[in-house]
């Protein structure tokens, strides 16, 4: 297996070679940097359907100071947002437009529940209401975007995260096959073959990802009922 600073080489050849083009000029380095990173953007994609929790980055805000918050440089879809506060860690949940004036009143923490925290994501923020939110830290739980290789040699791999890293690493294979298949589309060459072999490649991927985890499924252990008549429910592994 390559080291992470080769990955990128590595690829470019054996997409050369899947797609019997070594030596070839008809198709560039750079446009199989993109197939690639097309590739490991649609890899990407495939994982988060399959088992989102395989990427999971945190942040965290402190409020009421930091309202609205800004998101990390590398957000691409939020998990989860906790608020820890007097020792105690809540689940909170977004609001809806419609729903921009019916928690603006009696925040806090009421009898050990949440009462009226809730947050919302848009542009480049996250949002808090109400305005003046309860003191505390939240924790913003999410997956981050997809990070593909840039132009600038075979240190490429060092622009993609570690997870991104393992993902080229474990299933490169299905980066390879896919930018073999463009490579041979603009020759138009038969790519049923390879297309078949996708989609293999595509079925295995979505039956091991969720098995990354095959522990006890989590239990509920406690439910309690929210002052807005919402519904908490403690899991623990």
């Amino acid at each position: 297996m390559p080291t992470n600073d080769k990955v990128f080489s590595t690829l470019m050849t054996q997409v050369r070679q899947r797609a019997d083009m070594e030596g070839s000029t008809f198709v560039s380095d750079t446009e199989i940097r993109v197939w690639l990173n097309a590739a490991l953007a649609e890899l990407h994609d495939i994982m988060i359907l399959c088992f989102e929790d395989y990427y999971v980055n945190t942040t965290t805000y402190s409020l009421p100071g930091t309202n609205p918050g800004t998101l990390p440089s590398d957000f691409y879809k939020a998990l989860g947002v906790d608020f820890a506060t007097g020792g105690v860690t809540y689940s909170i949940k977004p609001y809806s437009f419609q729903e921009r004036n019916m928690y603006n009143s009696n925040a806090g923490v009421v009898s050990g529940n949440l009462a009226a925290l809730r947050y919302q994501i848009r542009d480049s923020s996250i949002h808090f209401i109400p305005a003046t939110p309860p003191s505390g830290t939240v924790t913003l739980h999410y997956i981050p975007e997809c990070q593909q290789f840039r132009t600038g040699g075979e240190d490429d791999a060092a622009n993609i995260n570690s997870k991104n890293k393992s993902v080229a690493i474990g299933y490169q294979e299905y980066l390879v096959v896919s930018a073999a298949i463009k490579c041979l589309m603009k020759e138009e060459s038969d790519v049923r073959m390879l297309l078949a072999e996708k989609a293999d490649l595509q079925k295995r991927i979505e039956n091991a990802a969720p098995r990354k985890d095959a522990g006890e499924p989590h239990k509920i252990v406690d439910v309690s009922v929210g002052t807005h008549g919402d519904t908490w429910i403690n899991l623990f592994n």
